[in-house]
């Protein structure tokens, strides 16, 4: 009960922590996801099965999209701070 409290306090999203997945991934989850499509479709396989790759498929896409890392203001903070200790100036983005 007080590790559902303390999920409640701090947000579910902040104690998450994604990994990037790798690129093939994606693709291997986007190829799946359609060959399974059309294959269904035109009646290649049956109808149950091509429902069940199509989630698991899809699954694998939403994790995907799910663990791109943010290129937003956080991703240049890094960069910026090590140039600040070598001593050059540090470019800031708006």
């Amino acid at each position: 009960m007080a590790h559902v409290l303390d999920i409640k306090r701090r947000g579910a999203m902040n104690m998450i922590k994604m990994t990037p997945l790798p690129a093939s991934f994606m693709l291997t989850a986007m190829l799946g996801l359609i060959i399974t499509t059309v294959y269904t479709t035109y009646n290649k396989i049956g109808l149950s099965w091509g429902i069940a790759f199509d989630i698991v498929f899809g699954l694998m896409f939403f994790a995907s999209i799910l663990s791109i890392t943010p290129s937003g203001p956080q991703a240049g903070t890094a960069v910026a701070d090590r140039t600040a200790k070598k001593g050059k100036k540090s470019v800031k983005h708006k």
